[in-house]
């Protein structure tokens, strides 16, 4: 499902997947409505929400999103 058809729906658990830089944020978008958007995301669980990245993305060395760090503090 995408993060936009969940929005106003909610589960017990949800997994966010491709925490990457240039994916989420991406890297054409607005930065804060792509804000808006992993809140949209993250606010969607109930009781545990998993959070993940990969270290290469397409075949190339990916960074993880800065919305990781700014969760993280």
């Amino acid at each position: 499902m995408t993060v936009h058809k969940s929005k106003g729906l909610e589960f017990q658990v949800v997994f966010v997947v491709g925490l990457v830089e240039g994916l989420m944020p991406h890297k054409q978008g607005e930065i804060e409505e792509e804000r808006r958007i992993c809140f949209v995301a993250l606010s969607r669980a109930m009781k545990k929400l998993y959070l993940s990245h990969s270290q290469s993305y397409l075949g190339k060395p990916a960074a993880p999103s800065i919305f990781l760090e700014e969760i993280a503090g």
